[in-house]
C-alpha cells in the first residue's frame, strides 16, 4: 500500500513561491490544472501541493472534501507517475481546483490519470532537451 507522506506535501513558502514564479509548465484537465517545475534531483521524486481557492468554493466543508478527493486520487496513481519519471529528475506540482463544485471521485480520478501522464511525458521531454545542451 503506498502512502503520501509529509515529506511529499510541497510546504515551504520558498518552494510554493518558486513554483508559481517559474514554473516549468502547466498541464490543464478540468476540473483542475497542474502546475510544475522541474527541480534538481530531491530525496522525494515528487512534492506536491494541493490548492482550492475560496473562490471557487465558498463553503469550507466542500473545500476539504475536495482536497480529500485530489489527495486520494493522486495517492492511487503516483507510482505510476514516478514510475514513467527519468531517474535524474524530481519534480514540485501544485494542484489547482479550477471548477466551481465538488465531482464525484471517478471523475477527480480519471482526470488524474490524465494529467499525471501528461505531465511524465512533459517532464521526460524536458529531460531530453536539457540533456542536448
Amino acid at each position: 500500500m503506498t502512502h503520501f507522506k509529509k515529506s511529499e506535501h510541497l510546504c515551504l513558502q520558498k518552494e510554493i513561491d518558486a513554483l508559481f514564479a517559474a514554473r516549468s509548465g502547466t498541464v490543464r484537465s478540468f476540473p483542475f490544472i497542474a502546475i510544475f517545475r522541474v527541480v534538481p534531483v530531491e530525496e522525494e521524486r515528487a512534492k506536491v501541493l494541493l490548492s482550492v481557492p475560496k473562490r471557487r468554493l465558498r463553503h469550507a466543508v466542500d473545500r476539504n472534501r475536495t482536497k480529500r478527493l485530489l489527495r486520494e486520487s493522486y495517492r492511487l496513481n503516483k507510482d505510476a507517475f514516478l514510475a514513467a519519471l527519468p531517474a535524474d529528475v524530481s519534480v514540485h506540482i501544485g494542484f489547482v481546483w479550477q471548477a466551481d463544485e465538488v465531482a464525484a471521485f471517478d471523475r477527480v480520478e480519471r482526470k488524474m490519470r490524465e494529467v499525471l501522464a501528461a505531465l511524465a511525458q512533459k517532464v521526460s521531454k524536458m529531460g531530453e532537451t536539457h540533456g542536448e545542451d
